[in-house]
């Protein structure tokens, strides 16, 4: 049974996830302060999702979003992180620049948290 202390939350991961965080915003309003991070964490089928909206019309409902897809594929000690194009659901952007600046961050699943 995994027991954290007050301040620390577990956070399960499936293998082969790849998850995109940003920093905290409080308002669809605000433009976040720092990069798209991508936690990656290989395995098998390893891919993951961004989906954006404009977050305050419903312009989804006619298509005005966009996905980013991702996926990772390992071979031996080397890993190839593949960023797929921002798309809506006619496959153009609809909304912003797509100029938002990343980093990815490698995580091993199964050794518990992080050393840094």
């Amino acid at each position: 049974m995994i027991q954290p202390k007050l301040e620390v939350l577990p956070v399960f991961v499936r293998e082969g996830a790849i998850v995109p965080m940003q920093p905290l915003v409080q308002s669809t309003n605000d433009v976040p302060n720092g990069p798209l991070t991508l936690r990656v964490y290989p395995g098998g089928n390893c891919r993951g999702t961004l989906y954006q909206d404009d977050g305050t019309t419903f312009a989804y409902e006619r298509g005005g979003f966009r996905r980013m897809e991702f996926s990772c594929a390992q071979d031996g000690d080397q890993l190839m992180l593949h960023v797929g194009r921002r798309r809506d659901l006619r496959g153009k952007s609809v909304f912003g620049p797509s100029s938002q600046i990343m980093k990815a961050c490698v995580r091993r699943v199964g050794i518990g948290p992080p050393s840094s």
